[in-house]
């Protein structure tokens, strides 16, 4: 746990991560026709970014991939070579139908995502 000053720097950077990859999903749910490119939801996310703010492309590289391996989207891999790191200009996304039932709150909360429906509990 990094403190200073009695701020918990991990549980902020946890929360901030939580409420990111819920406006993720939202942003695919929107467009959930067609799969977007990972630069294309980085600038979205950048021009509404309000108080959360990604730290780099692979921040939002760590929160795709915890998001398709929950199941809420699916995160394509266009890498033509295996030396190649993943990185945004190879990744495309959409959401799955587990993702939209979260987003409609059909699905039940997720510690993941925080859309607002869990009690944090002190």
């Amino acid at each position: 746990m990094s403190t200073q000053a009695g701020i918990d720097f991990e549980a902020a950077d946890n929360a901030r991560d939580a409420r990111l990859r819920y406006r993720v999903l939202r942003l695919l749910n929107e467009c959930r026709s067609i799969a977007r490119p990972g630069p294309w939801i980085k600038d979205i996310l950048d021009s509404a970014a309000g108080k959360d703010r990604l730290e780099d492309e692979q921040h939002l590289v760590k929160l795709l991939i915890d998001l398709d391996n929950a199941g809420y989207i699916l995160v394509e891999d266009k890498r033509t070579r295996a030396r190649e790191d993943l990185s945004l200009g190879f990744i495309y996304c959409s959401i799955t139908a587990e993702g939209t039932r979260f987003v409609s709150g059909a699905a039940p909360p997720d510690p993941l995502i925080d859309d607002g429906r869990i009690v944090k509990r002190n």
